[in-house]
């Protein structure tokens, strides 16, 4: 978790566990496969993801799903919570990103096609999305309208990252 109270340890066929850091106590165990995930900002639940091409969101002290996003087409390979709290996005191996409402919802704001990486900013305003053949696009997180293109120079773009105040976009690719 961002505050370094949980941490979650996973094994693919094996699940995942949720641990409390402090004194190594188990929280929550999910016997399903699980390739990764990632905390919400308040370290209360878990968005976990593996072979069944869905985003499983566990409240972690009453270990309860909470919400199932289902959408993707293939294996979900990265679940990113943002920090607000209220959108998550999400990637699968056939390129697509989804940018999801609070996790709770279920529902898919946006989808993007032939993505090489995506990040949400600080503040929750905006998502840069790196396409293919598009290059990056900056859209506003709420309504998924685009703000600006630039389109790739030679090669595509795969990490993206915001400085803290959101005003800066840092990218790295092959380029």
């Amino acid at each position: 978790s961002r505050d370094g109270r949980r941490f979650c340890t996973v094994g693919g066929i094996g699940g995942a566990r949720v641990f409390d850091s402090i004194d190594g106590r188990a929280l929550l165990t999910l016997d399903q496969a699980v390739y990764g995930g990632d905390f919400s900002p308040d370290g209360e639940q878990v968005s976990v993801y593996g072979p069944d091409r869905v985003i499983h969101v566990w409240d972690i002290h009453r270990e309860l799903e909470t919400a199932p996003l289902r959408g993707h087409l293939s294996m979900v390979s990265q679940v990113q919570a943002h920090a607000s709290g209220r959108l998550m996005v999400s990637a699968s191996r056939e390129g697509v990103i989804k940018t999801w409402s609070a996790p709770r919802s279920g529902e898919a704001l946006l989808t993007e096609s032939f993505c090489t990486g995506s990040t949400a900013s600080p503040d929750g305003r905006w998502v840069v999305v790196g396409t293919a053949w598009r290059g990056m696009q900056l859209r506003d997180a709420m309504s998924g309208e685009v703000r600006w293109i630039r389109p790739s120079r030679t090669q595509s773009a795969y990490s993206y990252c915001f400085s803290e105040d959101s005003r800066l976009l840092y990218v790295s690719g092959s380029d």
